[in-house]
Formats: structure tokens, C-alpha cells, sequence
């Protein structure tokens, strides 16, 4: 099963949930058996041995502006495992790039809330407040009204 995997890898089938549906295995037993096969340090899916590695993958592929669900589908990792690996990386790693912070600044002012941009965009709840609160936006209270930064 790993061998036929790994063809079904090469020839360009490189999104694990895929892969899993189409063999009826769980996405942790695909990642496995890739692994088994020797695909590793494969960045479009963050197949790395070890959770540095894959967590960093994570971290670039979120400053790409990938969404979580999206990550979830592509490498076959659970939010959860996807939220912790990203959890662990250093502060720098943690925070939005001004692009994103820009991105994240135009979609808060048409009404996208927090917790919302958290979901898609990866950075924690507190990341994306300061960050709004950094590029100078009025937050709006939990009911939806504005409040005055000054």
C-alpha cells in the first residue's frame, strides 16, 4: 500500500485527505505510509519527521495565506495538531507580516470579526487584537458596536 501511494504521490496527487478518501485510510495512516515509502521533506504537504520541521512548514505555508481548513485538507493534520504545532514556534513565527496584518485590517473593517480572522488566517485571537490595534483600527465591541481607541 505505502508503494502505491507514493506512485499516486509523484504522479501529482499531493493533497492527503485525497489520497486518504481514495485508499478509505485515515489521513495520520497516509501521512505514515508516505513516510514509510521515504517521501519526507516534502513542503506542499509539511511531510517532515520531526515537529519543528513541520510546524515551521505550517508557519510559511499561513504567511502564504493559506486557512486552516485548508491546511487540514492539504497535509491531513487535525486543527487541533495544526493549532498546537503552530502554538510551539517562537514569537516571531507567531505574528502576521504587514501584508497579512493589512489583509487581516481591510477584512476586520468589512466586518469579518477576530475570532473569525483566527480561523482562517491561523495567528491566536490575541496576535490579530494586537495587530489590529497596532495598524491604528477602532475594535469593535463583542455586540458589534464601535469602540474609540482614544
Amino acid at each position: 500500500m505505502a508503494d502505491d501511494l507514493a506512485k499516486r504521490f509523484h504522479e501529482g496527487e499531493r493533497v492527503i485527505q485525497d489520497l486518504a478518501a481514495r485508499v478509505d485510510r485515515r489521513p495520520a495512516t497516509v501521512r505514515r505510509l508516505l513516510r514509510e515509502a521515504g517521501i519526507t521533506n516534502d513542503a506542499s504537504v509539511c511531510l517532515y519527521d520531526s515537529d519543528d520541521d513541520v510546524a515551521h512548514c505550517l508557519a510559511a505555508h499561513v504567511a502564504q495565506g493559506r486557512t486552516i481548513s485548508e491546511l487540514m485538507r492539504r497535509t491531513g493534520l487535525g486543527e487541533r495538531t495544526i493549532r498546537r504545532l503552530l502554538g510551539g514556534l517562537d514569537d516571531a513565527d507567531k505574528r502576521p507580516n504587514p501584508a497579512q496584518v493589512a489583509k487581516m485590517v481591510t477584512e476586520y473593517r468589512a466586518g469579518l470579526g477576530i475570532r473569525a480572522l483566527s480561523m482562517k488566517t491561523g495567528y491566536t485571537y490575541y496576535a490579530i487584537r494586537t495587530a489590529l490595534l497596532d495598524a491604528d483600527v477602532s475594535l469593535r465591541n463583542p455586540g458589534g458596536n464601535w469602540r474609540d481607541r482614544s
